[in-house]
């Protein structure tokens, strides 16, 4: 049955994130814009979307998520003013062949003219020490940088499979870091209401390194599950739920779900469990007092999608609450043509 790719890809997971050698602290990751959800739809859902199919989205999730029909093209755009007036965007195209379908995409994430404070003097040692570096720049610029390819097949009527490739740079100020991981994914349609079983690798690679010191990629594997709760001809409501296993955090779970009527319009919402506890090298977890890794709780979107031509255009709008911090919203618009 073609079901044991997705027990093959699971064991695999369980197996890299069991090993004592990849424990690591809590947060502790190069390439942290990986952990930032793309898309306005992936985020609405809470990025419970590892079973989410004909998303060229899915090049940075779930690569087994983006096969296409032979003939059909998906271009997408994701514009995110994340917290800190950080610039996040991201765009992919795939391509459906006879082959399978190809996939290209990017991540950039940066900030510029951060003020800087170089070899700057404490108040107490003012009008005594003596700044040495007057010569360099006031501000600096921090980017991040992912580039991507993929392949995703349609294997049969039920299962795709997909991987990827992205390469990888950050760079902060004249100093920089890069590195290439692999994705692989794969989704199964059980073939009732609608319901479907998902699998992830997402960030196999080497370390970045950083003045000859290693950090580690963010290593994430999870499973996921869907089906349609109601579901009509003009009507339905999809539900989602996803377990998740950072490597340097606990297990995640996110639920989600999509309302769609007649293909035209979308409405979403989602939570994500379990972001209030860590657990690092230091010891064990402080049950009085645990540690929160992220304001980010719920999400809400909606989207359209309208005919233009012969071509679908969609439009998503993503709010993802974060408490403290600002608050996210997401922008994406999509292309189908057909």
């Amino acid at each position: 049955m073609k079901f044991r790719y997705i027990l093959s890809l699971a064991l695999a997971g369980a197996v890299a994130f069991s090993s004592p050698t990849e424990a690591r602290k809590s947060g502790i990751t190069g390439a942290a814009f990986l952990k930032v959800g793309v898309g306005a739809r992936m985020a609405a859902l809470g990025q419970a979307a590892t079973t989410v199919r004909h998303e060229p989205n899915q090049l940075f999730l779930n690569p087994g998520g983006f096969a296409l029909k032979s003939g059909e093209t998906q271009v997408t755009f994701t514009y995110n003013r994340w917290i800190a007036d950080i610039n996040h965007n991201a765009g992919a195209v795939a391509f459906g062949t006879r082959f399978g379908t190809l996939g290209v995409g990017f991540i950039s994430m940066g900030l510029s003219k951060i003020e800087a404070d170089r070899d700057a003097i404490p108040g107490f040692l003012q009008g005594i020490a003596k700044q040495y570096d007057t010569g360099t720049s006031p501000t600096y610029d921090y980017s991040d940088l992912a580039v991507l390819v993929g392949y995703a097949n349609q294997v049969t009527d039920k299962l795709s499979l997909g991987a990827g490739m992205k390469v990888l740079r950050e760079g902060i100020d004249s100093h920089s870091a890069s590195s290439v991981a692999f994705d692989f994914g794969a989704i199964y349609q059980i073939g009732f209401r609608g319901a479907s079983v998902g699998a992830r690798i997402s960030n196999i690679g080497k370390d970045m390194k950083f003045f000859a010191v290693g950090v580690p990629l963010p290593l994430m594997f999870s499973v996921g599950a869907s089906f349609d709760l109601v579901k009509h001809e003009k009507h339905s409501l999809m539900v989602r739920a996803d377990a998740a296993k950072p490597q340097d955090a606990d297990q995640l779970v996110f639920g989600g779900g999509e309302y769609v009527y007649n293909d035209l319009l979308f409405l979403r919402g989602a939570w994500k469990f379990n972001y209030s506890g860590v657990e690092d090298s230091y010891g064990g977890r402080n049950q009085s007092a645990k540690i929160k890794e992220t304001e980010e709780k719920g999400s809400l979107g909606a989207g359209v999608k309208l005919p233009m031509g012969k071509h679908k255009v969609a439009v998503d709008y993503a709010f993802t609450g974060f408490g403290l911090l600002n608050n996210v919203h997401r922008f994406s618009v999509g292309i189908d043509l057909k």
